[in-house]
């Protein structure tokens, strides 16, 4: 009886330190997932607002680079607004 008592709080142990190894995720690093255009690679926010677009081209230029993969326009067609003031890119 005794060794049936040493098993089970050895196993009991064994389940608590399992339990508090892993799962219970601490929040992550990584960015909310971003709305694309339909069939295309360009955050609806280009399609929405010109200063959207222009986010969109200013990151683009970032991340700009000889060995990356050409971004996927689709039928995405940037806003506009006629009424705004020029900005920078």
């Amino acid at each position: 009886m005794h060794t049936m008592h040493k098993s089970a709080a050895t196993l009991l142990g064994a389940i608590l330190l399992m339990s508090g190894c892993g799962g219970g995720g601490g929040g992550s690093d990584a960015p909310p997932p971003v709305a694309l255009f339909s069939g295309s690679e360009v955050p609806l926010s280009v399609t929405q607002s010109a200063a959207g677009a222009t986010a969109f081209v200013a990151q683009q230029l970032v991340a700009s680079s000889d060995s990356a993969d050409p971004v996927v326009l689709g039928n995405a067609v940037p806003a506009t607004d006629d009424s705004a003031e020029p900005s920078d890119v």
